[in-house]
């Protein structure tokens, strides 16, 4: 995904330089933009489509359509509720809260497969568990070899005549794939080789707050999706192996 995105932009410069020209007053004629005006529209560019893919395609998928339009009406019903601009109509950096980079968004490592078919080639695991010598894995750090070369019918469902099935990413849901729960001791140079551990250690780091306590201050602001049922549900996550584990 990585190397689309950067041929993505590449090929942003191409059209934008064979497209746009800048004006040169002193000659009163047109010119090249130079390499840092192309740069800069190249990466506008490629940013303004990689927000689109968010928006349109991967929210829709993770959170839907409703809460879409219901944050795009009504706003965030937290952080920055009122906005990027303080009272004196001032700008202010957007950032990224660390109860969503630590903790929330996480909840990708439940979707991850054990193994991706890339191409017509066997399947490739993720790792081989607590081994980073042995070759053949998606680990990354390693040159994009031919026989690794995409083929995005396997990822996505494109209308294309006789297309492939594509290998849909994992419910979300509490367990991790085995291979994120033995990670290559090379990818976690202090030993902890459980992700699960090592996302509860950083959430202690940070002091971020319980899922239940977080989930029951929204069930208080009614924004709560699921009710009651979901309060129960993540109250009884202390009880998951991976949890028990980790304080034992």
């Amino acid at each position: 995904m990585q190397a689309a995105v950067i041929r993505f932009h590449s090929r942003s410069v191409d059209v934008i330089k064979s497209n746009n020209k800048a004006y040169d007053r002193e000659n009163n004629t047109l010119k090249d933009l130079s390499d840092e005006a192309l740069f800069e529209r190249a990466r506008d560019n490629t940013t303004h489509y990689y927000h689109r893919v968010v928006l349109e395609d991967f929210l829709f998928h993770v959170v839907g359509q409703e809460m879409i339009q219901d944050i795009a009406q009504n706003g965030r019903a937290y952080y920055f509720r009122d906005g990027f601009r303080d009272g004196n109509n001032t700008p202010r950096n957007p950032f990224m809260p660390v109860e969503f980079s630590v903790a929330a968004f996480r909840f990708g490592h439940s979707q991850i497969r054990n193994e991706y078919r890339l191409n017509e080639n066997p399947p490739t695991p993720l790792f081989h568990a607590r081994d980073s010598t042995r070759g053949g894995t998606l680990r990354g750090f390693q040159p994009l070899t031919p026989d690794r070369k995409i083929d995005w019918e396997h990822f996505f469902e494109l209308p294309v005549p006789g297309r492939r099935s594509a290998q849909h990413a994992f419910k979300i849901d509490p367990t991790l794939p085995a291979p994120l729960m033995e990670l290559p001791v090379p990818v976690v140079a202090d030993g902890v080789t459980s992700l699960a551990a090592r996302n509860l250690v950083r959430g202690r780091t940070f002091r971020l707050p319980a899922g239940d306590r977080l989930a029951e201050k929204m069930r208080r602001d009614g924004k709560l999706l699921g009710g009651e049922s979901m309060i129960i549900r993540i109250q009884s996550s202390d009880q998951h192996p991976a949890v028990c584990d980790f304080l034992d």
